[in-house]
């Protein structure tokens, strides 16, 4: 059963959306269309959701001295799983983002 609106992100949302926010950096892709797409995938939360989501990968990347994605700036409060999983994907994925840090 899906869940509903405003709980908890589970495991399957959360990689859907590390291994999106990763492809759409890589061959720069309309990030409002991602999110659509994603949120078609996941019905259970809006567009909006994925971009939040998405500066909260940005988010841990600074964090962690990485780079992050041009337009979406690190927005706090983020999820544990969140975090375990973008460092578990970091670690899985070497070379996916510099760090160098450049400024934004």
């Amino acid at each position: 059963m899906p869940a509903a609106r405003g709980s908890p992100w589970e495991v399957d949302e959360v990689r859907a959306t590390i291994r999106a926010y990763f492809d759409t950096w890589r061959r720069a892709s309309p990030k409002a269309e991602v999110y659509r797409e994603l949120a078609a995938q996941f019905p259970q939360r809006t567009p909006k959701a994925f971009e939040l989501k998405f500066q909260n990968i940005s988010a841990v990347l600074s964090e962690e001295g990485y780079d992050w994605m041009p337009g979406l700036k690190p927005m706090s409060n983020v999820q544990q799983l969140l975090r375990a999983e973008v460092e578990q994907f970091m670690a899985d994925n070497p070379g996916v983002a510099s760090t160098e840090n450049q400024s934004r």
